[in-house]
């Protein structure tokens, strides 16, 4: 069955399958399903299939955002985990010069 996949960035439509979800002709970005079988599409008025594909837009900006939170969060744990370390290790170096001082 052919669905219509779109451009997420320049939102140009096109109508294949799903699983195979290639590149934009036009610019070369990765398309997406708007999860509608092709003889649905064809029903839509125009307005309709603008409108479909700006929400499909804006729920990739929005998932996009909570992605780079998770990153930023991810960032911050590993450097929070890096200096821990750093500062275990200058410890563990004092100790030993202190024990080997004795």
């Amino acid at each position: 069955m052919k669905e219509i996949l779109t451009c997420g960035n320049c939102l140009a439509t096109f109508s294949g399958d799903a699983k195979d979800k290639g590149i934009c002709p036009d610019c070369g970005e990765k398309l997406v399903s708007l999860h509608i079988q092709k003889e649905e599409w064809d029903l839509l008025s125009d307005e309709e299939k603008t409108e479909l594909k700006k929400r499909n837009k804006v729920v990739r900006e929005v998932s996009m955002e909570a992605r780079v939170t998770t990153m930023e969060q991810d960032i911050h744990m590993i450097r929070n985990i890096l200096i821990f370390f750093t500062v275990l290790w200058v410890l563990s170096f004092f100790v030993s010069l202190m024990s080997l001082g004795r």
